[in-house]
């Protein structure tokens, strides 16, 4: 590209791939690579063109330029997205080395692994969780529980037992030792509480009034006689003595006084 016709065909040509979409995407081109190789300051004029200038910074495709040697620098270049200083060089900037994609694909790859580790991780730690707080309420593993429990809530209740029953032999030893004391001493506290009573209760009968020399009267319908004035002559009375009685008749009633 160069003479007095390159500027217009550059022109059309960044033009005309502006409009350019492809067929099976409709997509625009990515990147347009403005280039050509070195050569003689006028073999180069043409990228200093006003026109060429105009259309590079109008471009709605990001343009790259590699124009000439590193050396050589036109108006093209300020006007462009990007400058290379050789054809080569703006091609291998807009194509990234092979080598350099498989790079960054495993670097990808293996973030991708890690952060897909990460997020697993989470819901395997709380499946596990699940898992065993349902394998401890399995209907198995709470038979098995409950039969340790109750294992357990024996050997107690047996030790329990043995110690109460240990216990209360030991009480009943005792208390068959001392029994014998107590008893005695509970037969004659018995005994002296008896004669107490029996002897207050002889002071207390009227039989030992009687024997003093007294005697009950009593009328016929078994009334006691406390005064004279309570029957009449010729009434049947009943004279209780402290060994027998006597029926008799009353002949006279003296004045109490």
């Amino acid at each position: 590209m160069q003479g007095d016709a390159a500027p217009a065909t550059i022109v059309a040509a960044l033009r005309r791939l502006a409009r350019w979409r492809d067929p099976a995407t409709g997509a625009p081109p990515d990147v347009l690579l403005l280039a050509r190789g070195g050569g003689s300051l006028e073999d180069l004029w043409a990228f200093n063109d006003e026109r060429v200038v105009r259309a590079v910074a109008a471009s709605p495709i990001p343009v790259v330029t590699g124009v000439g040697h590193e050396t050589d620098v036109t108006l093209a270049d300020f006007a462009a997205d990007l400058r290379a200083p050789t054809p080569s060089a703006a091609a291998e900037l807009v194509v990234p080395s092979r080598a350099e994609a498989e790079a960054a694909l495993r670097a990808a790859r293996t973030r991708l692994a890690a952060a897909a580790t990460r997020s697993i991780a989470g819901p395997r730690a709380a499946l596990l969780g699940e898992r065993r707080a349902l394998e401890r309420v399995h209907p198995l593993a709470v038979v098995a529980g409950e039969r340790i429990r109750a294992g357990d809530l024996l050997d107690r209740a047996r030790r329990a037992t043995l110690a109460l029953t240990s216990s209360d032999r030991g009480r009943l030893a005792r208390a068959a030792d001392r029994l014998p004391l107590l008893a005695g001493g509970r037969v004659a506290r018995a005994r002296g509480e008896l004669a107490s009573a029996s002897a207050g209760l002889a002071a207390l009968s009227p039989y030992a009034t009687l024997d003093r020399g007294y005697a009950i009267v009593r009328r016929a319908d078994g009334h006691v006689l406390r005064s004279a004035g309570e029957t009449a002559p010729g009434e049947a009375i009943d004279v209780r003595l402290a060994r027998g009685g006597l029926d008799a008749t009353v002949t006279h009633v003296r004045d109490s006084a």
